[in-house]
């Protein structure tokens, strides 16, 4: 599969919004010997894997639409206003993105599943008020206040600015 970064362009085919060179700066800057021991075909495969799994798990919370309809994938977008302040223009792919997809990209370079289930454990509460002889029992079901795709709580804290604060797609929560 041929290796097509997504520039903010809408370039046609791009399966990647992170070109080597971003991924290897970013590693570096942490001193991942890791990532800079790999073949750059193995990076290249990584980060095709890191953009779909990102899209998958995240893009239906991504902040703003599209910038076209027939872009390879979700990004770029419109216009988008992240922490409150921080205007991301349209054909842009924002750093937060690039620097989550290259996360990603080591944890499936070694081995991480990347398309986690997501964790919908529901916890079960009880209460029980009694007035006299007057009783009355509630049970009611919450979801306990974990990270949703479990080992991925630092892309999670990443691509926080991108994400619209509920489970809403992003059509639906403007």
């Amino acid at each position: 599969m041929a290796f097509i970064v997504e520039d903010g362009t809408k370039v046609a085919g791009a399966n990647s919004y992170v070109p080597v060179a971003y991924a290897d700066a970013y590693f570096s800057q942490y001193s991942n010997a890791i990532w800079a021991a790999l073949l750059t075909a193995d990076k290249q495969a990584a980060l095709i894997t890191a953009t779909q799994s990102v899209d998958l798990l995240y893009g239906q919370r991504y902040k703003s639409m599209p910038a076209s309809s027939t872009q390879s994938l979700l990004w770029p977008r419109f216009v988008v206003i992240i922490n409150r302040i921080q205007i991301v223009q349209s054909g842009t792919i924002p750093a937060q993105l690039m620097n989550a997809v290259s996360e990603v990209a080591l944890m499936a370079n070694q081995g991480i599943n990347v398309f986690p289930v997501p964790n919908t454990d529901a916890q079960l509460k009880q209460q029980r008020n009694q007035v006299g002889t007057l009783v009355q029992d509630s049970v009611w079901g919450h979801t306990p206040k974990v990270e949703k795709f479990a080992g991925f709580n630092k892309i999670d804290l990443i691509l926080y600015p991108l994400l619209n604060e509920s489970d809403m797609p992003a059509s639906l929560a403007l």
